[in-house]
């Protein structure tokens, strides 16, 4: 069943990676088994080509926080509980941009 407070933790790949990578499930598996937390794994969402109207929701870098941000909302919408992020490599990046710009 779906509780609204149950600790959740997000899961920030590196640059080449995504959800399958082994030490993102690892991660998640950790989380999710061990502590009985809920796992949630972004994968990220593209960047605007050059020369091409509108915007992707990954913005205009790879280390761009919109789409963390975006998913932040989305879930502090539908949660009351603890909520953290993890990441690594360029995900850590992305995640210290998104705790630079929030307060």
């Amino acid at each position: 069943s779906y509780s609204r407070n149950i600790p959740t933790v997000i899961v920030l790949h590196g640059i080449n990676g995504n959800s399958t990578e082994p030490y993102v499930e690892q991660a998640a598996l950790h989380i999710a088994v061990e502590k009985k937390w809920r796992a949630i794994v972004l994968n990220y969402a593209t960047v605007k080509a050059a020369g091409t109207k509108g915007a992707a929701l990954g913005g205009q870098s790879l280390v761009d926080a919109a789409d963390l941000s975006f998913l932040i909302s989305y879930i502090r919408k539908h949660h009351d509980g603890f909520l953290a992020a993890m990441g690594f490599s360029m995900g850590g990046s992305k995640l210290v941009q998104y705790l630079c710009r929030t307060k």
